[in-house]
């Protein structure tokens, strides 16, 4: 799962990679099936065997990949609380981060930190203020070129999700 946990109610997006008895990647295609067998995403991967859905997981549900080729496989484990944060990092001058939270958690404020090279370069508080989304956008003017470390924390300075996102601010 992206940012590391699949959460109960939180649309989340799920990548994986499929490979061989070899350790070689293979293109798949089937779905994703619940304990019932019903349809819940459908499962493409490109000539690699790299693919992405998307899931919002039930709470006391179980999933399958199943693919085409009859083979079944369990989706990792579902945490029944936590934060789901989306970035895209596909504009030139932002990073745009997407944080949802289960229930219980939207009552408090959560912290975003940038983190780079042992050197932090964006931080911020935020609440939820009866919002299902909260959408931060970090400039890159303020932020190197090179690796920047997204850590989101709880009030209490828990981290719940970390994500790496690469900074080119070189231009042509």
């Amino acid at each position: 799962p992206e940012g590391g946990n699949a959460v109960v109610d939180l649309t989340g997006k799920i990548a994986f990679k499929a490979i061989n008895q070899n350790g070689i990647g293979v293109k798949v295609t089937g779905e994703v099936v619940n304990s019932k067998g019903d349809f819940v995403a459908p499962i493409k991967s490109n000539d690699d065997g790299i693919g992405v859905f998307n899931l919002k997981p039930k709470s006391g549900e179980t999933y399958f990949a199943e693919l085409n080729n009859k083979t079944r496989y369990p989706i990792t484990k579902i945490n029944p609380i936590g934060y789901n944060m989306t970035i895209d990092n596909l504009n030139a001058k932002t990073i745009k981060v997407k944080v949802q939270s289960s229930q219980i958690l939207k009552g408090g404020y959560f912290y975003l930190i940038g983190q780079m090279q042992n050197a932090k370069y964006f931080h911020g508080r935020y609440l939820f203020n009866n919002k299902s989304i909260v959408t931060i956008e970090i400039p890159k003017t303020k932020v190197p070129s090179g690796i920047l470390t997204l850590t989101l924390f709880d009030k209490e300075m828990k981290p719940w999700i970390e994500r790496v996102v690469f900074v080119n601010n070189q231009t042509d």
